[in-house]
């Protein structure tokens, strides 16, 4: 969207009507407002009748009899709704059809005087109480921020200056990218900076990249016309190569890696990979332009292509070349079939590898999912009778999913049951299988209700207890050669735990139930090492130990 601002004081002259009207063609303006018109409704109307009746328009002339403010707008483009209008400004709500976007905008024509000025600042202050959105101010403000907003005129004053930049700083505003000449007025003698294009923090998350252009002087008007684009479209440089893996089990790509790699390059091997693989570039993207771009419209016309020859086929099955077509675009269509889902399978990991480990939404949502897969929706009881019932699962058994090591070592025959060793006893917990998943089930609930072991929290054994000072609550652990953390520990029920520290340990590390963890104390240190093993020793038992 494009919005202009001019100051033409008396709008009434057909040369002027003529620069306008060229201006709105060259700049392809969607919204503009006209300042300082001195029209009345009457000839305003006129002139729109007969010089641009396809744009429609507004005004603040009922507010003010010198015809201040005139906004002008392409229907077809933008939808414009005015939600308040009054003698120094008219704020509007704008609709963008063409991006869907929505934006406030307040048009300002400041009167000439600082006490006549001091009820636009205030009128700005309740505005921005209700603000919620993008807000654009434009406008002839007359009124300066700074003392360099003025050259060759008397030196600005603090009271001059005081009114503006309270406004400016209690409405948090800031100023658009604004590039071309520093004084937008001019009497030929002094030169101001008097036109303006601020908004709000809401305008810069919305439009990061919009720019203001401030035009040269033109001999019909003292001011300058500010051009405000909210995007600004920047022009697309060539793409990075990116390997597709499509593109391997093309006929001609065997080909194409051997005649580069037949090329004879002088230097080091690492500098003869090197260049081989960077003279590769441009033939691979060749290939797959030629062959696999917008590779979902090319499936959609393969399919339309065999579907068409299918049709042909029927009405003549005994016609060799129609079968002989039709095998061909077969083949053609499941080729580019599979080129798809290579794409979109790459596309995929790679925003796997990327944002698996971030806290972001694919990061929660790929743990609901996981989360998901995992649920034991029902069961079998003892007594025979199956249950969907969550309380009844959670009451027959607490389990965890089998560990992935196990897997390799067990399938296809996994044990009845396994035997741990905790505390030089032997604990049996018995595996069950649901679907296709195995769970270490009857069994687990007692063995950690029994010994306390818990999965969101570490209890300090006592051999622990003993080394930490209960003055400091923190304990410096160490994991492998070079990594060191303090964790802090907290108080439950009387006891002293890690927690917070323990839960991310577990998941840094990616343990799970059954995995080993120790502890050893390193007494001159002051240090706890901690070693862990995701394959403790299970024996296998059958069903009858």
């Amino acid at each position: 969207m494009i919005i202009a601002s001019w100051n033409i004081r008396d709008f009434n002259l057909p040369l002027k009507h003529h620069a306008m009207q060229n201006f709105l063609r060259c700049k392809e303006i969607n919204v503009m407002d006209v300042l300082e018109t001195k029209l009345n409704e009457a000839s305003v109307e006129e002139i729109m009748r007969r010089k641009i009746s396809d744009w429609h328009f507004t005004h603040n002339f009922a507010s003010h009899n010198a015809g201040r403010i005139l906004i002008l707008w392409k229907q077809d483009k933008i939808h414009l709704s005015v939600l308040e209008s009054n003698a120094q400004l008219i704020h509007c709500a704008i609709d963008c059809k063409t991006t869907a976007k929505r934006l406030q905008v307040s048009f300002i024509y400041g009167l000439h005087s600082i006490m006549a000025r001091r009820s636009l600042w205030i009128n700005l202050n309740s505005i921005n109480a209700n603000m919620n959105c993008p807000w654009l101010l434009i406008g002839d403000f007359n009124s300066i921020l700074s003392p360099t907003d003025r050259f060759n005129g008397a030196e600005p004053n603090a009271y001059e200056l005081q009114d503006f930049v309270d406004c400016y700083s209690d409405l948090g505003l800031g100023s658009i990218n604004t590039h071309g000449p520093l004084y937008t007025w001019t009497n030929g003698r002094v030169w101001s900076k008097l036109d303006r294009a601020l908004c709000n923090q809401a305008w810069f998350n919305s439009f990061g990249n919009s720019v203001c252009e401030v035009m040269e002087f033109i001999s019909i008007s003292d001011h300058t016309p500010l051009v405000v684009t909210t995007e600004l479209v920047v022009p697309r440089g060539n793409s990075p190569f990116k390997f597709n893996n499509a593109i391997v089990d093309h006929p001609n790509f065997l080909r194409i890696v051997a005649d580069v790699w037949k090329q004879n390059i002088h230097g080091c091997s690492m500098f003869k990979v090197c260049k081989k693989l960077k003279a590769l570039k441009a033939p691979l993207k060749n290939l797959f332009k030629q062959e696999f771009s917008n590779i979902s419209n090319r499936v959609e016309l393969a399919e339309a292509e065999y579907n068409s020859v299918l049709n042909s086929l029927k009405q003549n099955p005994q016609d060799p070349s129609l079968l002989a077509l039709a095998n061909r675009t077969r083949g053609q269509t499941i080729m580019l079939r599979k080129a798809e889902s290579m794409k979109f399978a790459q596309l995929i990991k790679n925003k796997y590898l990327l944002q698996a480990d971030k806290c972001s939404k694919f990061f929660h949502a790929l743990i609901k999912r996981n989360r998901h897969s995992r649920f034991i929706a029902a069961i079998r009881l003892e007594d025979g009778h199956n249950t969907s019932s969550q309380d009844e699962i959670a009451l027959a058994f607490n389990y965890i999913e089998v560990p992935r090591a196990y897997h390799k070592q067990w399938a296809p025959h996994y044990p009845a049951y396994v035997q741990i060793q905790y505390n030089g006893a032997p604990h049996f917990i018995k595996v069950r299988k649901n679907g296709q998943q195995y769970y270490l089930a009857d069994g687990l609930k007692d063995f950690r209700r029994n010994f306390n072991i818990h999965e969101g929290v570490l209890l300090l054994p006592i051999e622990a207890v003993d080394f930490v000072d209960a003055s400091r609550p923190c304990m410096t652990v160490q994991h492998r050669s070079d990594v060191r953390d303090i964790w802090t520990i907290s108080m439950h029920n009387g006891e002293q735990y890690v927690d917070d520290p323990w839960h991310r340990f577990l998941t840094d590390n990616d343990l799970m139930g059954g995995d080993e963890v120790v502890f050893y104390y390193r007494p001159n240190e002051h240090v706890w090492e901690i070693i862990f093993r995701k394959e403790p020793i299970w024996d296998e038992h059958d069903e009858s130990t």
